[in-house]
């Protein structure tokens, strides 16, 4: 199936004649455009075109040639006719380039990003899948490729990327640099010569449906590249909406067997299960093999595959919302908190009235048993209870705590005592240990004797 390519530029306009005369033997070509923010706006400066009968890939030189490749040189003839299907991966930027650039109207074109959507692709995904991440598919599905051949055509696609991409410290003014640097014609070379194998695997593979399917393809392809070379410039030189399905997936055609799940996430905690740079979704994905896609504009988190992948990726989105909440709490007070100050061991204080604080719009949550006997815990000024005076040290103290167990730092807090965590980095706490019951004791090695058993 996949075939090592030549790449053959092509820069004048006797050779383009040639290339033309070649390619309309053909009946079908893959095609593909470089160039400088392409688009309707921008610069086309390399077009690459190759048969399925041929290993060769025409390297047309706009930059050079400019309209004189349309023109005289015929591309223009071959671009429009019915005769020769064109495969382009995302028909949207490049025929709208051609279009309002060089006033060439691309008929009979054939876009293999919808075909593998149209075939792989569940209906609730409304993301679409870029070129390398489906030729990483392709060539694992095929297996034309051997693990080396696969690691070089990685490294060409990298070296190029580098030299163009500015994200990678590249430039696409290097589409205009003569004559070609090497690692250019190898990438523009590698990034057309799959299309071809695409169609063949995912359009021929499917028997019984294959000629339906077909047509389903062409119809969308064209009807996706009309309506997008009409849009307004505004609509369509926002580049961000590239991202987006602007299609409707046909039922019938995907066998998968995948499923979708949603998963309720808040706006505070998207940035969690994101990640930085989408870290943490990536990771879901690596380790699950679900997809996860997360949109700005709603408050989930949309999972698809496998249903064992799915139900893997939920538990550990779910597993993230949990956990950051848990955490929250050690920053905000709790629904209902009575603190009771029982015996104060030191100067001969006695015990004072219940204090409560309220906050109805955070709901309770189960309580724990804490048993902390504490010996010379600091005590700093206390805001919520005045009637606990500074003093310089307390021998020992005993209170009850009716709250969530994950809130007890905030509750020592209330008491003007340090965290429990910083109490036992100092070595302050001499015992600490939890049960699950309905109230919190902290008691003085003191009264270690009347402590309940744990």
């Amino acid at each position: 199936m996949a075939r090592q390519a030549t790449a053959h530029v092509v820069d004048t306009v006797q050779l383009c004649q040639a290339a033309v005369a070649e390619l309309f033997r053909e009946k079908e070509v893959a095609v593909d455009i470089e160039g400088v923010e392409l688009g309707r706006r921008g610069e086309i400066c390399l077009i690459q075109i190759t048969g399925a009968s041929s290993d060769i890939v025409y390297l047309f030189d706009i930059f050079v040639l400019r309209d004189k490749t349309f023109g005289e040189g015929g591309l223009k003839k071959l671009l429009e006719t019915e005769e020769v299907a064109k495969l382009f991966f995302d028909v949207r930027a490049d025929c709208d380039a051609l279009h309002h650039i060089f006033g060439v109207n691309v008929c009979a074109a054939y876009d293999v990003q919808v075909l593998w959507h149209v075939r792989f692709q569940h209906p609730d995904d409304v993301y679409l899948q870029g070129l390398k991440k489906v030729q990483t598919k392709f060539l694992e599905q095929s297996k034309v490729l051997t693990p080396r051949s696969m690691r070089k055509i990685d490294s060409i696609k990298d070296a190029g990327q580098k030299m163009f991409v500015p994200e990678l410290g590249g430039s696409y003014e290097v589409w205009k640099q003569r004559p070609f640097p090497p690692e250019l014609l190898e990438y523009a070379a590698a990034d057309v010569k799959f299309l071809l194998d695409m169609r063949s695997l995912w359009a021929d593979d499917c028997v019984d449906e294959s000629s339906r399917l077909d047509s389903t393809v062409k119809e969308i392809s064209a009807k996706r590249l009309s309506e997008f070379v009409a849009l307004p410039d505004g609509q369509a030189l926002d580049f961000s909406q590239l991202k987006f399905r602007d299609f409707t997936i046909p039922h019938g055609f995907n066998t998968t067997g995948e499923m979708s799940e949603k998963v309720s996430v808040p706006p505070d905690k998207r940035g969690l299960v994101f990640g930085k740079r989408g870290a943490t979704r990536q990771e879901i994905e690596a380790i699950t093999g679900a997809r996860v896609s997360l949109n700005d504009a709603t408050s989930y988190a949309l999972v698809i595959g496998q249903p064992e992948q799915v139900r893997k990726a939920v538990d550990r989105i779910e597993a993230i919302v949990n956990r950051s909440q848990l955490r929250r709490g050690y920053r905000r007070k709790p629904a209902a908190t009575t603190v009771r100050v029982s015996r104060i061991l030191s100067q001969g204080i006695g015990p004072h009235a219940p204090i409560r604080t309220r906050n109805e719009a955070r709901p309770s949550k189960p309580t724990f048993s804490i048993l902390a006997a504490c010996s010379m815990l600091p005590l700093r000024q206390p805001r919520r209870l005045p009637m606990l005076r500074r003093k310089p040290m307390l021998s020992g103290l005993s209170l009850e705590l009716q709250a969530p167990c994950s809130l007890l730092p905030i509750q020592l807090e209330i008491l003007g005592l340090q965290t429990v965590s910083s109490c036992l980095s100092k070595g302050r706490t001499a015992l600490f240990m939890t049960r699950p019951l309905q109230t919190f004791r902290s008691c003085t090695r003191r009264s270690a004797t009347s402590m309940p058993s744990c």
